[in-house]
């Protein structure tokens, strides 16, 4: 039988980097904001061009840091993944679809990626719940939290990709401000999707944790 690693430890970690890119997210709003309001100024001649080039730059740095913020989230919350699917089999769960490793794999497989890491995040979810029996989980709803954290998260990264082609083929402050307002959507959608995050990590590590306390005999090993 597996051993149960808790994910504690884990979960602080990747909630902690969570948090910091969301809070660099709303950074990045007020200054799409800004970016937006400038643009409407400069149409009307109250703002000059060289105010919208330094606010440019401005939001070119915090992309900068958003990006460094989301690969070091990305990175613990795959650890994290896999370590809550990897747990599921000692914690009783029956008939798993997939290996430990694919839980993480399912990310980086092109098409694929657009599916299959919500379908191993559901399967975490319900084989986490400390009241399901070993194979009922499979039978349980796809959990809403889920649909909606993966949505958010699809869309985020679609709307601040057609932002970003907007903004950087923009020659006019009409154009502009259309652009900012495509990355303002996309800034919300990103910190939606953030926060389900983090919800999705505690409330997985909690239902872990429940479980693993009912387990007889325990089969839970130090981490």
């Amino acid at each position: 039988m597996p051993s149960f690693l808790p994910l504690v430890g884990r979960a602080h970690w990747t909630k902690r980097a969570l948090l910091a890119s969301i809070g660099l997210s709303l950074v990045a709003l007020v200054a799409d904001f800004q970016q937006w309001t400038l643009t409407k100024r400069v149409a009307t001649g109250e703002a000059t061009l060289g105010e919208l080039r330094t606010n440019d730059s401005l939001q070119a740095f915090i992309s900068l840091a958003q990006l460094a913020a989301l690969i070091a989230a990305g990175i613990l919350f795959l650890c994290w993944f896999h370590r809550a699917y990897a747990n599921l089999k000692a914690l009783g769960a029956e008939d798993l679809p997939h290996g430990p490793g694919w839980a993480v794999g399912y990310w980086f497989v092109p098409i694929v990626n657009l599916v299959r890491p919500a379908t191993v995040a559901c399967d975490i979810w319900n084989a986490s719940d400390p009241t399901a029996d070993a194979g009922s989980w499979r039978r349980r709803k796809q959990p809403s939290l889920i649909i909606g954290w993966w949505l958010t998260f699809l869309l985020s990264g679609l709307v601040g990709r057609v932002g970003t082609s907007l903004w950087n083929g923009a020659s006019d402050p009409d154009r502009l401000r259309q652009a900012a307002v495509v990355l303002l959507v996309a800034d919300v959608l990103t910190i939606a999707a953030g926060v389900l995050a983090v919800v999705f990590v505690g409330e997985t590590t909690t239902r872990q944790e429940a479980r693993a306390s009912r387990q007889q005999p325990p089969t839970t090993a130090t981490a």
